[in-house]
This record gives structure tokens, sequence and C-alpha cells, in this order.
């Protein structure tokens, strides 16, 4: 990616849509609204990450030292920024103002060198399905600091070397290419965290949870539209189990009680709203991960965004886009009985569901877990939002 070009294309585009007089498009009339902006352009094969660097053979692998890193067009760039620019107007704008210091919390659990050897029929579109499309994050911090942001804090804790993931998903070269100081990544790992209780905590009293999460006025979840083992869909919500310190609970947190997820999730969703003033969610549906998710997801091509202020009502719509039962799903289930958001009375603008749903392939059944207290695993077309 050429940063000239990137910087270019990636100008400020408003009014790049007539939103009031386009067909389709509706305005939002109530808080609970969700937007769904689906792209007429390829945003998928509009990216890529050169897997030429790896493999048996000696004499290619000598021309092609370096990172295995993702890049992407300029023409991409820009229409994904316009995309979250119309979900913004949509459902009443970003929630950043002047001073703001603002948290965008991706979500970038597997290299892609860890999938060139995990799975047969690797591809950049397995990749990028897998994570957080940086592009999107990577939009949403520039539109932050226009209307702004003191500082943006892109941050993560993962499943272990953070530095090496975000330097191939393409984060390094994004941020660089923004040339602000004020667009800062952070690698959560190492730095100061403390014990912190959720308000009626469900599965544990409390949790060791990074200081950031005390630290900042406004968060935004940019999480991959995919299927998940334990939690059955894995969006804006599931994202938070990235704030619990490794140090304390491990690789893949799994000193966490998977055996009780769904409680975790809505126990880290509690925590980031009672101690962050104001949210927001993105699911980069660019391409959604269907199957044996969330690591070995097959990529389902969906250039779509779904965005909004509503955790669950993000969720929810996400999850069925990809026509799972969203109240089949226990963590956004008992989200919403717990008052973080509502899965129900949800106002889409933009898109239809029905223009972009897919019956997604369920997590097969040998490897669903009980954890995520899910009452359906299954996905259909025709499915719609809870009543």
């Amino acid at each position: 990616m050429n940063r000239r070009d990137f910087m270019k294309t990636t100008a400020v585009i408003a009014g790049a849509v007539a939103l009031g007089g386009a067909p389709g498009i509706l305005r939002a009339t109530t808080k609970s609204a969700v937007a769904v902006i689906k792209s007429d352009m390829d945003l998928g094969t509009a990216c890529k990450f050169d897997m030429s660097v790896w493999g048996d053979d000696t004499a290619k692998s000598k021309q092609k030292l370096g990172l295995m890193e993702l890049s992407w067009t300029p023409e991409s760039m820009a229409e994904i920024e316009r995309m979250l620019r119309s979900a913004f107007e949509l459902t009443g704008g970003l929630p950043v103002k002047k001073g703001d210091t603002v948290f965008i919390k991706p979500n970038v659990v597997q290299a892609p060198h860890l999938g060139f050897f995990l799975l047969k029929d690797y591809s950049t579109a397995r990749a990028v399905a897998t994570i957080s499309d940086p592009r999107v994050v990577i939009a949403a911090a520039k539109i932050a600091r226009e209307q702004g942001a003191k500082s943006v804090i892109i941050a993560e804790s993962n499943a272990s070397n953070c530095h090496s993931f975000f330097q191939e998903a393409g984060f390094e070269t994004g941020v660089a290419a923004l040339k602000d100081p004020a667009v800062q990544l952070l690698y959560l790992d190492g730095t100061p965290y403390k014990m912190m209780k959720p308000h009626k905590a469900l599965a544990l009293p409390e949790y060791a949870i990074f200081d950031i999460v005390g630290n900042v006025d406004t968060l935004i979840s940019v999480a991959p539209m995919k299927t998940h083992m334990w939690a059955g869909t894995t969006m804006t919500m599931k994202n938070f189990v990235g704030l619990p310190a490794n140090k304390v609970y491990g690789s893949y947190k799994s000193g966490l009680p998977h055996s009780n997820i769904a409680d975790v999730i809505v126990d880290m969703t509690s925590m980031a709203k009672e101690r962050i003033g104001s949210h927001y969610g993105i699911v980069t549906g660019i391409y959604a991960g269907e199957g044996l998710g969330p690591l070995m997801v097959d990529a389902q091509p969906l250039n779509t965004i779904v965005a909004g202020p509503d955790y669950v009502a993000v969720d929810a719509v996400g999850t069925t886009i990809m026509g799972f039962d969203a109240a089949a799903i226990g963590h956004i289930r008992k989200a919403h009985e717990k008052g973080l958001g509502s899965m129900k009375g949800i106002e889409v603008v933009g898109t239809p569901i029905e223009k972009v749903q897919f019956a997604a392939k369920p997590i097969p059944e040998a490897a669903r877990q009980k954890g995520g207290e899910n009452n359906s695993w299954e996905s259909q077309l025709g499915r719609k939002l809870p009543a």
C-alpha cells in the first residue's frame, strides 16, 4: 500500500452519499438504530497477504524475506471510510467530542502465519474473516480525530504476541500512513491492570482488567462477524474478552471460565459500560467467518458493515444477518436481560437485513461447547430479529 495514495484517497469524503435522496436509505428515528451498509465494491479481494514469504522453496523464500503483511488498495480504503461515515450519520453520529480519549478495541486473535500452519487452503479471505478488518479500524480512528478526539488508542491483548499480530495484519502500516501522532497502537500485555468488579456479577466476582478501561472517554468495539464454538457467534461484545490481563489468565484467556463464557462476556460488557462514558460498536463483515470458528472459519464475501451505539443491538443484527436466532445466543440474550442494550425493537437503517442475509455454516455439532448457553446453533434464510 502506497502511503501517499492512502492519504490522498482517504481524505475527508463529506457528502459522498446523498443520504436523504438515496433509494433504500432511511434515517434513524430511535436510539436503538443499527446501520447495515453494503458496498457494491469487492472489498475482500482488494486486500491480500503476500504468503509467498512462507514455504519450502528456499530460493523463493530468500527473494521474499520479510513479513507476511496485509496490504490493500487505496480505493477500498476510501470506500470503507465512506461506508463508516454513512453508518455514523444514519445512527446519530459517532459519540466522540473535542478532547476525548478514544479507545478502539479490535479483535486480532490470529496472525496470518498461524493460520498458514493451522489450515489447509489458507487464504487472505480466511485470514480477514478471522480478525477485525484493519481498514475499518483505521478509518474509525481518522474520523474520531476529525471530530476532536485528543487521542485515539488502538489497543488489543490477544492470544500471544500482539505486536507481531498488529504488524502482519497491516495495522502498523495503516496507522503510520495517517501521519497523526495522536493515533497510536498499544499492546496491552505488560500494561498495568487492576481488579474490577462488575455490577451484579454473573461469572466471577471480580476480574483483572487492564487500566485503560478506566482511563478513556469513548470505547469503539470493532469486531469481525463470525461463528464461535463456545459463544455461538462472536462480534462486538465477545470482543471484550480481550480486556482481561494475559498475565493473570494466560494464552487465549484460557484461565477464564469458558464453561460459563456467556456470563463472562456479559460481565466484560457490563464493566466496560460502567467505566466508560460513550460507546459504539462496529462489525466488519467484509468477509463473514462461518463454520469452525473462531480460528478455522471459512470466508463468506459480504462487503458489509454493521454499526450502532448499542452493542447488544449491533450483535443481534449481525447474528441475524448470518441466519442465526439472536435470542438463542446466550450472551446476547443475557446482556439484553441485564439491560446492557436491547435485542428487541431495533430500527435497521441503510441496507435491509434480507438484502445481505445468508445461511451461515454453523459450528459442527461435535465442536459445540456448552458454556455459551446457546438454545440453537442452526442458521436459516428468512430469520427475523427478536420481536
